[in-house]
């Protein structure tokens, strides 16, 4: 798939809702996770961690351009 192809080119409707539910799910569950550390006071490096560190700005973007199709 070249940068210019559309996603629903690729999938369907009903599997881009799917993917969309998937990825929504799992930035419940990531958001869900980093309050779960921050609370516990968890750091990693020295930091503490933050939503790139759970890949929440790219899910965020891959939502984005999936909810565009």
């Amino acid at each position: 798939m070249t940068q210019q192809s559309s996603i629903s080119a690729v999938f369907s409707e009903s599997e881009i809702l799917l993917l969309c539910e998937g990825m929504a799910r799992l930035k419940e569950a990531k958001t869900e996770a980093l309050r779960m550390v921050r609370d516990a006071g968890v750091q990693a490096g020295g930091h503490a961690f933050e939503e790139r560190d759970f890949g929440l700005p790219e899910i965020e973007r891959l939502l984005d351009r999936l909810s565009a199709e």
